[in-house]
């Protein structure tokens, strides 16, 4: 693909203050964070009905895509689309026999998934904690940390969502994504369906709160589009 310029996801949550798409002393209005996490959910939804796991999923590869528009900002539109990028650790799991799990021999630290941090046998799960650590950063403006998620299973944050928040939608999103194997009465992945349900559910909340009478979220997408041109 093209270089995109424009930045990444990161680099948003590290100027929040200035884009003015913050929430009363949290980081993303979650507004935002409910349309990112619905572009990146059918993204993995895609990839993993394709038989493949991204492997290195995490807000810093999360790149934001501006159309050029002729006239510069004043003529933006709404146009707006994310990248995934840095397939490096990507698997096509249709080269493994049936039920292959691989392990992990490199160095991991809190944002990868329990399994690989443990040494023990992997697939999905590492795109699912990835996920949940890129929605964790867009709301509460930080890396997830160890201290962040509850030491046992059935695995929860610690951290308390804010009571203006969609909480069921959340947490029902956060459950799946922590403890995927726990889902299924057989454990089985990927989880293409069960995430379809809860995506329709967001979008469905999103569409029905996008034009509020203040902050929308065309209002929010223009001014990361601004903060992009004039950086």
């Amino acid at each position: 693909m093209q270089l995109c310029p424009q930045g990444t996801l990161l680099d948003i949550v590290n100027r929040v203050g200035t884009t003015g798409i913050s929430q009363q002393g949290v980081c993303f209005d979650e507004l935002f964070v409910m349309f990112f996490t619905i572009e990146i959910m059918r993204f993995l939804e895609g990839m993993h009905s394709a038989g493949f796991i991204h492997g290195h999923l995490k807000i810093d590869n999360c790149l934001l895509r501006l159309e050029d528009v002729p006239g510069g900002a004043s003529a933006l539109s709404t146009l707006y689309q994310p990248s995934v990028i840095n397939f490096g650790r990507t698997l096509d799991m249709s080269l493994f026999p049936h039920n292959k799990q691989p392990t992990g021999d490199w160095p991991t630290d809190a944002r990868d998934c329990f399994e690989l941090r443990e040494h023990r046998p992997w697939t999905y799960q590492t795109d699912y904690f990835g996920l949940v650590g890129i929605i964790y950063c867009m709301l509460f403006g930080k890396y997830i940390e160890t201290s962040s998620i509850t030491p046992q299973p059935p695995y929860n944050i610690t951290t308390p969502f804010k009571r203006y928040w969609r909480n069921n939608l959340w947490m029902k999103l956060f459950d799946l994504l922590l403890n995927p194997c726990l889902v299924r009465p057989d454990g089985k992945l990927p989880l293409c369906e069960e995430l379809v349900d809860i995506r329709h559910e967001m979008k469905g909340w999103l569409q029905h709160h996008c034009n509020r009478s203040s902050n929308t979220l065309k209002g929010l997408l223009k001014k990361i589009e601004l903060s992009v041109y004039t950086r």
